[in-house]
């Protein structure tokens, strides 16, 4: 019974041994992997001339900008913008920001950016925006966002407003459409309802080659089908090797400017008619709004020179096509504000990137809407609840 016993034992140990052995095999190989690939676009350039479609080389170094020389807040607020970065999950929309307490970021529970000088009593006009990062304020404390700017606005006309900004980075007008309908089940229905689209949507359709999708929306299917079965993981990180020597060995094909910009403004104009549809429904007012880039400035600055200069030509192409069809398509629309040339004579730096702005950018912006606002629809920024 001891020697069974003590065979039993060895066995046991032998097992141990191997399944030990094996997990560090898969640790060298998974090492091996992530150092390749980076070794691979280190080695490998991209080919001249061609710029990698990157979301993340959005927002730019706005330490850089001509905009923001000489502010002495910037450091600070750079450093917290790094740190309100991180993302939580968010069902239909995939992700929000987490909660964050700053000096010039501020970031509720709700994963919804702080709105200076806003209401919480109902009695008061209730204006939600939706856009991406441009709304939500990459490069601006939470005084100087494009939402600030019209709260303090209406505040100065004696208008009663809390203004919401429901803005996300990289959010596209769909992303939007659906955090409305997610909004509508949670709160009291608002009086006004301001979209503020145009670079997420082209710069998605030109990263996937296809518009209408939300941005990286290929790195969810990745780790959606390499979650479901395991067996497949290796063949998925096979596959990005793959990609990554052929990315960067073969200069891929120009993208189809034309068809491109039509794809998106069509699903831009889906989208608006779904809303106008939500609106009546609901009985509120909706604005959609076209934002700017800096691609038809006329007087840029150094830096802002620069920004222009590290897009592709693509993009650029994409952008000016989708925004004449955009502009085209909803010229019978009264409820369309096209912003997209509103800053091209400013002489002064106001762009951080291609198409963030300065807290001076944004007022410009935010004026531009609020006087729409009572133009479009007066009785709706009058209103009284008693």
């Amino acid at each position: 019974m001891r020697k069974f016993a003590r065979k039993t034992s060895h066995v046991f140990r032998g097992c141990a041994s191997f399944i030990g052995q094996a997990w560090i095999v898969v640790g060298l190989c998974i090492v091996m992997t992530v150092l390749i690939d980076k070794l691979i676009s280190l080695v490998i350039p991209p080919p001249k001339g061609f710029a990698i479609i990157d979301p993340y080389a959005i927002a730019g170094n706005h330490a850089q900008s001509d905009a923001l020389k000489g502010v002495r807040w910037l450091s600070k607020y750079e450093a917290e913008r790094k740190k309100s970065k991180a993302l939580r999950w968010e069902p239909y929309t995939y992700w929000r920001r987490s909660a964050f307490v700053g000096q010039h970021i501020n970031v509720g529970h709700d994963g919804l950016r702080k709105t200076i000088g806003g209401r919480s009593d109902r009695a008061a006009l209730q204006i939600w925006m939706f856009g991406g990062s441009t709304l939500w304020g990459t490069g601006s404390r939470d005084r100087d966002t494009i939402p600030s700017i019209v709260q303090q606005e209406l505040d100065g006309r004696g208008i009663e407003a809390n203004v919401l900004n429901f803005g996300e980075a990289g959010y596209v007008s769909t992303q939007n459409v659906i955090a409305l309908l997610e909004e509508l089940k949670r709160r009291p229905k608002p009086d006004l309802v301001v979209f503020y689209d145009g670079v997420n949507d082209v710069f998605s359709a030109l990263q996937a080659g296809v518009a209408g999708l939300p941005q990286n929306e290929g790195n969810r299917v990745l780790e959606f089908n390499s979650s479901r079965e395991a067996d497949k993981l290796m063949k998925i990180v096979s596959k990005r090797l793959f990609s990554v020597w052929s990315f960067r060995a073969h200069e891929p094909q120009e993208p189809d400017v034309g068809r491109l910009s039509l794809e998106a403004a069509s699903t831009y104009a889906a989208n608006l008619r779904v809303v106008r549809a939500i609106a009546r429904d609901f009985d509120f007012h909706f604005v959609s709004v076209w934002q700017p880039t800096i691609f038809t400035k006329r007087y840029p600055s150094l830096s802002e020179s620069a920004a222009v200069g590290v897009r592709q030509v693509a993009h650029r192409s994409l952008t000016a096509l989708t925004t004449a069809s955009v502009i085209e398509g909803q010229r019978a629309n009264a409820g369309f504000l096209d912003l997209s040339g509103i800053l091209d004579e400013e002489r002064s730096s106001v762009y951080l990137d291609f198409c963030h702005v300065s807290g001076a950018g944004n007022r410009v912006i935010a004026l531009a809407m609020v006087d729409f606002f009572r133009r479009r629809c007066e009785e709706c920024l009058t209103v009284s609840r008693g």
